[in-house]
């Protein structure tokens, strides 16, 4: 599944979220936002609390993450 990342209300970027049978994997690619502070959490929010994925670090001029979630994080 790919989604649209937003900062400041407008799009920046896209997060990718595939399942694997431990868990899932994400994927973050996005601008890097002018005026932005130095460090930008990426949060998911699905129906219930919003879950920290990571933080995205600067890579060839963008931010970029890659990160496993297992099951037992989803869960928390």
């Amino acid at each position: 599944m790919r989604a649209v990342v937003n900062y400041a209300d407008g799009p920046v970027g896209w997060l990718d979220w595939q399942t694997d049978p431990f868990g899932v994997q994400v994927t973050v690619d996005c601008e890097i936002p002018s005026g932005a502070p130095p460090l930008l959490r990426c949060w998911g929010k699905t129906g219930g609390e919003p879950l920290l994925v990571g933080l995205p670090a600067p890579e060839g001029g963008r931010l970029r993450l890659h990160r496993h979630l297992s099951r037992e994080t989803l869960k928390g």
